[in-house]
C-alpha cells in the first residue's frame, strides 16, 4: 500500500496546516504533495493520493514538475514591485501608481505575517487563510482597504506562481467585497444641529471631540481612537497643531487645529483629568484621547455615535460621512482636488474624487448662471448674437 501521511503545523493565529507527504515508490524518497488548512480536505486529498499511487499512476505525480523556488510572500511582493519600477522606467506606469502599489503590498506583507506568521512561505498559504485576513481588514478599516489589500496578495501570489514558488494563486478565487459608493453628506448649519445634539448625549464632550475631528479635520474612525495627548500641541503657532496616524497606508498627517476642535480636545482633555482625579486613579496605562480613564483603549464608538443620531432625528448618516462633509465643505471653500487630496491624507488621486463631487459642480454653475440670464432676458441673448457672440 502507498505510504502517504500527514504532518500537521500549528500556526500563530491558533489555526493549523496539514501537508501532505508521500514516498516515491521509485527512489523512496519523501516528497510534498500539497498543504491544506483543513484536516478534513488533507484526509480526503491523501485517501486520492494513496488511491493514485496504488493503481501505479504514480510517475505521473511529478510528471512536468519543476522544483518550487522558496520564495516567502515578501519576496515575491519585492519581485513584482520590481517589475512595477521597470513599467515606471518605460512609462507604462505612473509613479502614483507605483507608490499605491509599494504602501499596499508593505501593508498586506506586515499584516499577514502579524496574523499568520514571520517570513510566510508563499506555498504555505491557503484560500481560507487569504479569505480570514480580507475579513478582518474590512472590520478593522473598510471595505476598500480590504479590496486593495487583496489585489495586493494576488499580484504577489501571481508573481508566485509564475517564478514557480506556488503550484497555484489561491487568492485568485476569493472574491472583492461591494464598494458602496455614498456622497451623504452635511451643510454647515446641519452640522451645527448636529453638535448640538452631541452635547446633550451622555458622551457629549467625547463624542463632540469626535465629530469636530472628523467633520473638521477629516479624521477616519481608527484615526481617532488612536489619536494621543503627545500628538496635540495647543500653543503651538498659537493656533495649534495636531498630528494623525492612518494605518490604511502608514502614513502622518499634521494639520493646524481648527478652532471649534481646539476648544473641544482641551475641554476633553480637563474633562478627563478632573474624572480621575475625583475616582483617584494615578496609574495610565497610555495617553489615548479617547480611551477609558484608565488608559486602555476603546474598540468602537457606535453606541454614542447611534444616540447623537437618534437625539439630532438623523439618519442615514455614518460616522465616516463625516470626512465627506469635510471634503464637500473643502471644495465650497474653493480647495482643489489636490489639496483636499493631501488634507485628507490619500496616496491615490482616485481615492479623493468620490469625496468632492460638489467641485465639479462649482465649476459648472458660472455656465448654469449664463444659461438662467439668457433665459431671464431673451433679448439680451438676441442682441448679443447680433454682436457676435453671448
Amino acid at each position: 500500500m502507498a505510504s502517504v501521511w500527514i504532518k500537521t503545523y500549528d500556526l500563530k493565529d491558533g489555526g493549523r496546516s496539514f501537508s501532505i507527504y508521500y514516498k516515491d515508490p521509485a527512489t523512496g524518497q519523501s516528497k510534498h504533495y500539497k498543504t491544506q488548512r483543513k484536516k478534513t480536505i488533507a484526509d480526503k486529498k491523501a485517501n486520492e493520493l494513496r488511491v493514485f499511487i496504488d493503481n501505479e499512476k504514480w510517475p505521473e505525480i511529478g510528471k512536468g514538475k519543476k522544483k518550487f523556488r522558496p520564495l516567502t510572500l515578501q519576496d515575491c511582493s519585492d519581485l513584482y514591485l520590481k517589475d512595477c519600477e521597470g513599467d515606471v522606467a518605460h512609462q507604462d506606469m505612473s509613479m502614483e501608481t507605483l507608490s499605491f502599489y509599494q504602501d499596499q503590498h508593505r501593508m498586506a506583507v506586515k499584516e499577514f505575517e502579524e496574523e499568520f506568521g514571520k517570513k510566510i512561505m508563499a506555498n504555505s498559504i491557503t484560500t481560507e487563510m487569504v479569505k480570514k485576513y480580507h475579513v478582518k481588514v474590512k472590520k478593522k478599516i473598510s471595505p476598500r482597504t480590504a479590496n486593495a489589500r487583496l489585489l495586493a496578495l494576488k499580484m504577489m501570489l501571481k508573481k508566485g506562481l509564475k517564478e514557480n514558488a506556488i503550484s497555484e494563486n489561491v487568492a485568485e478565487e476569493v472574491k472583492y467585497f461591494k464598494e458602496p459608493v455614498r456622497t451623504r453628506s452635511l451643510t454647515p448649519q446641519e452640522l451645527n444641529n448636529l453638535l448640538e445634539a452631541s452635547h446633550r448625549t451622555k458622551s457629549g464632550k467625547s463624542i463632540t471631540a469626535a465629530i469636530l475631528l472628523g467633520a473638521e479635520h477629516g479624521c477616519s474612525r481608527q484615526e481617532i481612537l488612536d489619536l494621543r495627548e503627545a500628538d496635540i500641541d495647543f500653543d503651538q503657532s498659537r493656533i495649534g497643531t495636531i498630528r494623525f496616524h492612518r494605518r490604511k497606508n502608514d502614513e502622518e498627517r499634521l494639520q493646524f487645529l481648527m478652532p471649534r476642535t481646539r476648544k473641544a480636545l482641551r475641554e476633553l482633555l480637563d474633562h478627563r483629568a478632573y474624572m480621575r482625579h475625583r475616582k483617584k486613579i494615578s496609574e495610565v496605562k497610555s495617553d489615548l484621547v479617547f480611551g477609558r480613564l484608565d488608559g486602555r483603549p476603546i474598540e468602537r464608538i457606535d453606541s454614542a455615535w447611534e444616540r447623537v443620531l437618534t437625539v439630532a432625528r438623523i439618519s442615514d448618516l455614518h460616522f465616516h460621512d463625516l470626512r465627506t462633509v469635510y471634503a464637500t465643505n473643502l471644495a465650497y471653500a474653493g480647495a482643489g482636488l489636490s489639496i483636499v487630496q493631501k488634507l485628507l491624507g490619500h496616496k491615490d488621486a482616485r481615492s479623493t474624487e468620490r469625496y468632492i463631487h460638489i467641485q465639479q459642480l462649482l465649476e459648472l454653475r458660472p455656465w448654469q448662471a449664463r444659461l438662467a440670464a439668457i433665459y431671464e432676458d431673451p433679448a439680451t441673448f438676441n442682441q448679443s448674437l447680433a454682436e457676435g457672440g453671448v
